[in-house]
């Protein structure tokens, strides 16, 4: 079984600049880069152009984009594999990482079990609490928040708010247990709290 690797950090951190960095060392192995949103596959196709990988070298698979689908290292939406083999590669990158769990990625990385696996996230924490260990080996942060803003690469979160007795009263049979039911915090929050004039806020 290939390494299973996943990189954290906040957008803008250089996930896909670390993973591209990573690939330059293996310049004569396969590579599948995965990801389902065209706007991620081609930034991730123009970063791998400016590191200096030949464009004989790259190629791009996802929807209307299709050129050199048996390059070195492919760029591919996932969606492209529901009815067309995978190819055999040494190294699978997978964009948005966190979406690993979904059917159609471990469905993908079971019929490569020898790949190399790097996953890149932002939000290694899903919502369903479904754990990425179950994946990924080893997930390591490459830059933490207060990192990012003091160098300037990224911009301080502004947070709003309500006040703490507002809120107790706003969310009034909300909860579950100990917790709040995720759907009905949303109705809350967006009735009573949140939601204003979107170009004025």
């Amino acid at each position: 079984r290939g390494e299973v690797l996943g990189l954290v950090g906040e957008s803008g951190s250089g996930k896909t600049t670390t993973a591209v960095g990573l690939l330059k060392r293996w310049p004569k192995k396969r590579v599948l880069w995965l990801a389902h949103r065209i706007e991620l596959l081609r930034q991730a196709f123009d970063e791998l152009k400016r590191a200096g990988i030949p464009e004989a070298e790259l190629g791009i698979l996802s929807g209307d984009d299709k050129a050199n689908a048996s390059a070195r290292v492919l760029v591919a939406s996932i969606a492209m594999f529901r009815a067309r083999p995978v190819p055999n590669v040494d190294v699978i990158v997978v964009d948005e990482a966190h979406r690993v769990m979904a059917n159609s990625y471990r469905a993908l990385l079971r019929r490569r079990p020898k790949a190399i696996v790097l996953g890149l996230t932002a939000t290694p924490r899903r919502l369903d609490g479904k754990a990425l260990g179950d994946v990924f080996e080893e997930l390591l942060v490459i830059a933490e928040s207060v990192e990012l803003i003091a160098d300037g690469h990224i911009a301080k979160a502004a947070c709003y708010g309500v006040p703490k007795e507002k809120a107790r009263a706003m969310l009034k049979g909300v909860a579950v247990g100990k917790d709040y039911a995720i759907g009905a915090l949303g109705k809350a929050m967006s009735k009573r709290a949140l939601m204003g004039d979107i170009v004025k806020e």
